[in-house]
């Protein structure tokens, strides 16, 4: 009789494979934004998009396309603000102040808690 032969695993490599449309649900992994401002996104930059019941579905390139415009009109508009951003060095964080890390976040500091 002849025996069985053990089979080594195959060796392959990861293969990443982009979505074709993001939704609510996945848009922290795909495109690294949470839920709520996903949905707050999709709704001021006008990218088309698809509700099914709760969800809005947004085709992956023209997410992609709409965050590219975005990433380019704030980079412009800071450009053109005059405001200086802080910089650090990655071993000088420790050393921020409040309002140096909520100017890092693109917040600012309100009296009273107030937004």
């Amino acid at each position: 009789m002849s025996r069985a032969r053990a089979l080594r695993p195959r060796v392959t490599d990861s293969v990443g494979i982009a979505p074709l449309y993001v939704s609510d649900l996945t848009a922290p992994i795909a495109v690294g934004l949470e839920p709520r401002q996903f949905r707050a996104f999709v709704a001021e930059s006008g990218v088309p998009h698809v509700k099914r019941g709760h969800r809005i579905l947004v085709a992956t390139e023209k997410l992609r396309a709409a965050l590219e415009r975005a990433e380019q009109t704030s980079d412009a508009a800071s450009a053109n603000s005059g405001t200086v951003e802080p910089s650090t060095t990655a071993g000088d964080e420790s050393n921020l102040t409040a309002d140096e890390l909520l100017a890092r976040l693109g917040r600012r500091r309100v009296a009273g808690g107030q937004p």
